[in-house]
């Protein structure tokens, strides 16, 4: 069964705010519930944490506020999107978090800089996604967490 690819950046305003739409967060918003649940019984404890096209931030600004003793870093191809996230977590003064452009394709980060590389919804995007997969282990420490959730499509 061929996979079925969207677009790999959602770089319109449009795009970028239907997505980030009230009525999509309503739904979305306990989906991201859960991702953060999953991350919190990975045990990190110190470190910086890389979120791979965290679009607007979503989950990158909850996992922020539940584990205020680690530093978060979301990264997103997408200017809309980011311009999202920054919105979004501007008004909660959240020293432990900053977002960035990058591609997750190619990663502007050292060898072993994060302590945990998480993705949501990321790779149904890609339409090769080995690329991202290898740049997320080349990034991530010996012994990262790593949690990749995606949709099946």
């Amino acid at each position: 069964m061929p996979r079925i690819l969207e677009p790999e950046v959602m770089d319109s305003e449009l795009e970028a705010t239907s997505y980030a739409s009230a009525a999509a967060q309503a739904y979305l918003s306990r989906i991201d519930d859960s991702f953060v649940t999953h991350f919190l019984r990975l045990g990190v404890t110190s470190g910086t944490v890389l979120d791979v096209g965290c679009g607007p931030g979503a989950i990158t600004i909850k996992l922020a506020h539940h584990l205020p003793y680690l530093s978060f870093v979301g990264v997103d191809l997408s200017d809309a999107m980011l311009n999202l996230a920054y919105a979004n977590a501007q008004a909660l003064h959240l020293p432990n978090l900053r977002f960035e452009r990058a591609d997750a394709k190619s990663l502007p980060y050292p060898d072993a800089a994060f302590a945990a590389v998480v993705s949501n919804s990321l790779i149904h995007h890609l339409s090769d996604p080995v690329p991202f997969f290898n740049e997320a282990a080349r990034v991530a420490t010996p012994n990262a967490a790593i949690l990749f959730r995606d949709i099946r499509r």
